[in-house]
């Protein structure tokens, strides 16, 4: 995984923040983006996609995500909405996040369209 902090404008008027740039050639392979929200003190995903990767951005709330390269053991990291950061999830990783806060929205860019021939999900225990 790659985490990366973005950079946030926010004034008397509002915030902004530049999620995609023809200059930014990381993301040229983008796909397929869309919102997806999880409730508080529930766990979604652990979910691996062998073939693409996921960029994953908190909008709103407070989430631990969850990721794992196995079936035994996790690495937790707690994002905040108030730090902009992109969480980069390459293929081959299992991921889940739990929804900390009443409200817990995440932008989802994968280089990929998502196809459940492609994924595989675990039941994973230790969290």
């Amino acid at each position: 995984i790659k985490l990366k902090e973005k950079n946030f404008f926010k004034n008397e008027l509002g915030f902004l923040l530049k999620l995609l740039s023809n200059k930014n050639c990381r993301f040229k392979n983008i796909r397929e983006v869309y919102l997806t929200s999880v409730n508080k003190n529930k766990i979604k995903g652990w979910n691996m996609h062998s073939k693409f990767t996921t960029n994953l951005i908190l909008i709103s709330g407070r989430v631990n995500f969850y990721l794992s390269q196995n079936t035994k053991s996790s690495k937790k990291i707690l994002i905040d909405s108030k730090i902009k950061k992109i969480i980069k999830i390459y293929p081959n990783t299992f991921f889940a996040f739990k929804g900390l806060e009443k409200e817990n929205i995440l932008l989802s860019m994968s280089s990929g369209v998502h196809n459940k021939k492609e994924i595989k999900k675990i039941t994973f225990k230790g969290n």
